[in-house]
């Protein structure tokens, strides 16, 4: 809930989730929200000075969404090719 906050208390909250550890159980779902977040944000009309940093703020954990979710999907692929 903190990153709807404003400016310092957003970015508390985005450095606490880079340093969880990867194989906290907590990470890929707030992941998976900020991903979320982020692209609602880009999507909007008019966006506030506040916004468009927040989306600069979100965009790494976005592109770490993306780098797990592909990873995945090549064990997966790994997976289902090997039985």
């Amino acid at each position: 809930m903190r990153i709807l906050g404003r400016e310092n208390v957003q970015i508390r909250a985005i450095a606490e989730i880079v340093r969880l550890p990867a194989d906290s159980p907590y990470l890929q779902n707030a992941l998976e929200l900020f991903s979320n977040l982020k692209i609602v944000l880009e999507n909007k009309q008019n966006k506030a000075t506040e916004e468009t940093e927040l989306i600069m703020n979100l965009s790494p954990l976005y592109l770490e969404q993306i780098d797990i979710a592909t990873k995945k999907g090549r064990n997966e692929e790994g997976k289902s090719l090997n039985n």
